[in-house]
């Protein structure tokens, strides 16, 4: 099956981010990257930030006409239409009726909802003891779309008892799909009966469907059903080799009957399904029966690049564009872009011994706020440490002297001075200045980074670690040095009448009267 492509898309806490970000933005400006020489195609795909109603949402459900339900453990259901404009679902029944944490949920179109609980006769401590247990069992209640609550207890074919349910996942007539760890079933709202419909290598992460077919998907394959006729299909080895490779971080999948964004090409069917999926590299999809996943977003450009965030959910929208909820409560829509370059005219690069989620991070701020540069961070020894510290700076020096130079490098673990000597490393005192006088670096750290008989700055600290002494005033006053503050814990333990002179104040508890002392003892 062949589409064109109309718009020809390319196939494909404050102190530290501060920092990091004046240390990029600095060697952005001195990068030896420029534009290239040849004609770059216009066009790719951007997003803008959703405004969210008041709560705090981990789940959305999308509906076909572009309004969607948000739900969040500790919120009550939200409805938000076409238009933006927010409802909250009167739930005030759940503070009666024995729910003491929610855990997973599922949301119809017509805004029925089921939700795994754990009730209120269990106490945290009761409930920390099961969860060490293996033995912790969710209760379930279905709401139907009047509100009327239903609690149900899971039976019937293929289920033993005791199995957690832990996600859900409604037909648009209201028909409901559960999974448990290793297996995915049918669930009658009513009674609780379920009926085993195939079994799974993992816990299954997504539940979508196209026609008569239902797609799961755990992090190690996809797995195709007819409901019709009830048997798995043929395995699908395209989409089992996306889903293997790309799960880490979250991904989430959506169909749509139509893309407004592709040509069909005549003789072709115009409803054939299209299945998009979203992960941390970027936005796929997948024309139902053919043999190839296509990259229409680059991740590393948006904000599903951002390693601080998981996305969570995703909605295909009849306008062509896409919007994705992402935990931390987040959400944008995607939007394509017809004023941007396919790919930034610049590159900058930044280097680091090992990954770093926090130097990634800030490489995402700064190229949403530079959109003509892309930055490409790269790392010398993988997450398995298959390659050496010795044998990473032996390539990086190989690197230096070939000339392939990267814009930024992470010198963690690493002889700064050396590199300073050698002349590898800019002399970054001019560069600094501005921010130094503006306040936005800390004057005596960076001054502390002098070096070489030249005296000057080489590079400057991404993070600095201030230490937290944490008590009551009686026991911090005219606290200035360590030994101050080993004689305040002496005097509050001591003064709480509880531990020995062997011990510190930290982590464990104990009661001593009517006063809780927190207590560690040496070799605890």
């Amino acid at each position: 099956m062949i589409r064109r492509d109309k718009n020809r898309k390319p196939m494909k806490r404050r102190a530290y981010i501060t920092a990091m970000m004046s240390a990029l933005c600095c060697m952005a400006f001195l990068s030896a990257c420029g534009s290239k020489e040849e004609e770059i195609p216009m066009g790719r795909y951007a997003d803008r930030e959703v405004k969210l109603p008041p709560g705090t949402f981990d789940y959305m459900h999308p509906c076909t006409d572009g309004s969607y339900y948000l739900y969040g453990l500790d919120t009550n259901l939200t409805y938000v239409d076409a238009q933006g404009v927010s409802k909250e679902t009167d739930r005030g029944w759940e503070n009666n009726a024995n729910v003491n944490k929610k855990y997973y949920v599922g949301v119809a179109d017509n805004g029925a909802s089921v939700f795994a609980y754990t009730p209120k006769f269990w106490n945290d401590e009761e409930l920390e003891d099961l969860w060490l247990k293996g033995d912790t069992r969710y209760l379930y209640y279905y709401v139907d779309e009047a509100g009327q609550k239903n609690a149900l207890t899971p039976y019937g074919e293929g289920y033993q008892k005791a199995t957690n349910l832990n996600m859900f996942a409604f037909l648009p007539d209201g028909e409901l799909y559960a999974a448990s760890e290793n297996q995915v079933y049918r669930m009658d709202v009513e009674t609780g009966e379920v009926r085993g419909l195939f079994a799974t290598l993992g816990q299954t992460k997504s539940i979508v469907f196209a026609d008569d077919v239902m797609l799961a998907a755990d992090t190690e394959k996809a797995y195709l059903y007819h409901m019709t006729e009830g048997r798995l299909l043929e395995d699908n080895s395209v989409l089992s080799d996306f889903v293997a490779s790309h799960s880490i971080g979250g991904l989430v999948m959506a169909v749509s009957d139509k893309d407004n964004n592709m040509e069909v090409v005549e003789g072709e069917d115009e409803n054939t399904p299209i299945l998009y999926m979203a992960c941390r590299t970027g936005v796929y999809r997948y024309i139902w029966g053919g043999s190839v996943v296509e990259q229409i977003a680059e991740g590393q450009m948006t904000a599903l690049g951002d390693t601080q965030r998981n996305p969570l959910a995703l909605q295909v929208l009849d306008n062509g564009e896409f919007r994705i909820l992402f935990s931390g409560n987040y959400m944008v829509e995607m939007y394509y872009d017809e004023t941007l370059p396919a790919r930034p005219s610049k590159e900058l690069t930044v280097y680091s011994l090992e990954e770093n989620g926090w130097i990634r991070y800030a490489g995402q701020l700064f190229q949403k706020e530079h959109p003509d540069v892309l930055v490409r961070y790269e790392t010398g020894m993988d997450g398995d440490h298959a390659v050496s510290k010795e044998d990473a700076l032996k390539n990086l020096n190989t690197r230096l002297l070939a000339g392939d130079v990267p814009d930024v490098i992470v010198l963690d673990n690493m002889d700064i001075e050396q590199y300073a000597d050698k002349g590898v490393l800019k002399e970054l005192d001019s560069v600094l200045q501005p921010y130094l006088d503006d306040g936005i670096l800390y004057r005596n750290i960076v001054e502390g980074m002098r070096m070489t008989d030249k005296n000057k700055i080489y590079s400057v600290p991404m993070m600095v670690y201030l230490p937290l002494w944490l008590g009551e005033e009686m026991y911090l006053e005219g606290e200035d040095s360590l030994e101050d503050i080993i004689a305040g814990m002496d005097r509050g333990r001591w003064q709480a009448g509880c531990g020995e002179a062997d011990g510190i104040l930290s982590g464990g508890s104990t009661n001593v009267g009517n006063r809780q002392c927190r207590i560690r003892r040496r070799g605890a």
